[in-house]
């Protein structure tokens, strides 16, 4: 029984599965069938012996062999434990030099960023083609999170931006999010955007309130019917 990992751990079985027939794979078969058993150590171990052999490769499919997994990465970003260290600084030590190599071939420089989660490598990419969906998709999710992150203690009436300044990194959102062709992707990071905005807007009325015994800024947006699913804080004493 999987409990709440179970999208991760279903993902590494189905992974597990395709990539055993695929040659030169099956030691990176092995290591998410250990991974989806729990196996942490030889999981690992197996981990860093198809590092090893990749390694060994010519570097044509050293690269090969590296895009293909970050798409995979990219593909499945549910299934979190694909990615481990090894693999990972593999993965950027071949773009490094592809890209390095190749200063205006867009290949290393969009998996380089996803490796990394590096935006100046996005914003390269978008230079060398404006409509790439993955740095657009990237970038939009970027605008989003960091407004999210100085929303995220307002149920506790502490609000940690500047609402121009956020109101401005939601219209460049909105800017991105018009690019991308991915209609189901589009529609909910337009609904990320719209919940924030909302939040923004209820914020500004509620911080020019003078009252001397206003209600708390969760309890006001739900009385106004503007109820929202703010995060929950726990604080531990030490």
């Amino acid at each position: 029984m999987y409990y709440w990992r179970q999208q991760d751990f279903e993902g590494l079985k189905a992974i597990s599965e395709y990539y055993a027939s695929r040659p030169g794979y099956e030691l990176f078969s092995e290591y998410c069938q250990l991974k989806e058993r729990g196996l942490k150590k030889p999981a690992l171990a197996k981990l860093r012996a198809f590092v090893a052999q990749v390694q060994q490769r010519p570097i044509a499919e050293q690269r090969e062999i590296s895009q293909e997994l970050l798409e995979l990465v990219y593909r499945h970003r549910d299934v979190y434990s694909i990615q481990s260290f090894p693999l990972a600084m593999m993965q950027q030590q071949v773009m490094e030099q592809w890209r390095d190599e190749q200063p205006d071939n867009i290949i290393p420089w969009r998996w380089l960023a996803l490796a990394r989660n590096d935006f100046d490598c996005y914003d390269k990419v978008l230079e060398l083609d404006p409509n790439d969906q993955i740095a657009i998709g990237a970038m939009a999710y970027r605008c989003i999170h960091i407004v999210d992150f100085h929303c995220h203690h307002l149920g506790e009436g502490v609000f940690l931006g500047e609402l121009p300044a956020s109101r401005r990194i939601l219209d460049e959102a909105r800017g991105f999010i018009a690019k991308l062709t991915n209609s189901e992707q589009q529609q909910r990071y337009r609904q990320d955007v719209d919940e924030l905005a909302r939040m923004l807007d209820c914020w500004e009325e509620y911080a020019a309130i003078t009252a001397a015994d206003k209600p708390d800024f969760a309890d006001w947006c739900e009385a106004k019917g503007d109820a929202f699913n703010f995060w929950s804080t726990v604080y531990y004493a030490k």
